[in-house]
C-alpha cells in the first residue's frame, strides 16, 4: 500500500464514522488491516459517537502546549484532535491508521506529507446533511443553527479539491 494512513474528512452528517467502522472490518487479500485512531474532542458526547476520547478545554489546551497532538482543528465552537500517541499505537500494530478529521486538519496533514494520507471528502446534498443532523439532535434546530450548519458545509467544501477522493 502506498499510503501509510487514510483521512476521511467532509462534512458533517456525511457519513464518516460510519465509513471508517466499516473500512475497519475489512482485511485486504494481502492481509492489510485498517485501524481507526481515537480522536479527543471538547465537544458533548453524542449517542452514536464511539471513537472519541471527550477531554475538558483545560486538557486539550494542555495536551496542544506539551506538542501531544498530531494535528488539531476547532470545528463548530468545539476542539478536534488526534495524539501523536494513538497514531503511533496503531502504526505500532501493523495496522493502516483511519484518521477522521476536519477538512482543515486533512489539509493540514497533507501540507506536510502528501505521499504518506490518502484522503476521502464525503459529503451529501444539503437536505440530505440537514435531515441526518435533525435526526441526530432529535429536535428541528432553528433558522440561526441551520444557516450555522450550512455555511460550514460552504467553508467544509472549499478543501475538497485537496482529497485524493470526492464522494458524494
Amino acid at each position: 500500500m502506498p499510503f501509510e494512513s487514510i483521512i476521511i474528512t467532509g462534512t458533517s452528517c456525511a457519513g464518516k464514522s460510519t465509513i471508517a467502522k466499516k473500512l475497519c472490518d475489512i482485511v485486504t487479500n494481502s492481509g492489510v488491516s485498517f485501524d481507526q485512531v481515537t480522536a479527543v474532542t471538547t465537544r458533548e458526547r453524542r449517542a452514536d459517537d464511539s471513537n472519541y476520547e471527550y477531554i475538558s478545554n483545560e486538557d486539550f489546551d494542555k495536551l496542544l502546549r506539551g506538542k501531544k497532538l498530531l494535528v488539531d482543528s476547532i470545528y463548530r465552537g468545539k476542539k478536534y484532535g488526534i495524539k501523536q500517541a494513538e497514531y503511533n499505537r496503531v502504526i505500532r500494530k501493523k495496522k493502516v491508521p483511519v484518521l477522521v478529521i476536519t477538512p482543515a486538519s486533512a489539509i493540514e496533514l497533507l501540507s506536510k506529507g502528501k505521499e504518506k494520507y490518502m484522503c476521502i471528502f464525503l459529503d451529501a446534498q444539503d437536505e440530505t446533511l440537514v435531515d441526518r443532523w435533525v435526526e441526530r439532535l432529535g429536535t428541528e434546530p432553528n433558522n440561526k443553527a441551520k444557516k450555522g450548519f450550512l455555511k460550514q458545509h460552504k467553508a467544509d467544501r472549499e478543501y475538497q479539491d485537496k482529497a485524493h477522493y470526492i464522494l458524494n
